[in-house]
């Protein structure tokens, strides 16, 4: 196989969000829109950011050469403890 042939994968990062005035934030929020803002079940973003802030949700992206391609939002809970995968 040539090198042109050759597809060159991503090289993911993988890092938690917290600062929810940054880029990172508002990318990952972009696809959130475009993935799921549409069901009656999503949450609003301005509900996500709050969740955030209170600390019962966690934001990760998943990053390659500064542009979000993915992210993961998950629940944390204390009692009983577990996580859960939200988005």
């Amino acid at each position: 196989m040539t090198s042109a042939m050759k597809t060159s994968l991503p090289q993911l990062s993988f890092q938690r969000v917290e600062q929810y005035a940054s880029r990172r934030f508002r990318e990952a929020m972009r696809i959130y829109r475009a993935e799921f803002l549409s069901g009656e079940t999503s949450l609003p973003i301005k509900r996500i950011g709050e969740l955030l802030k209170e600390g019962s949700y966690q934001l990760f992206i998943a990053e390659d050469a500064r542009q979000v391609l993915g992210f993961a939002l998950i629940w944390i809970c204390q009692q009983p403890a577990f996580v859960h995968l939200d988005y």
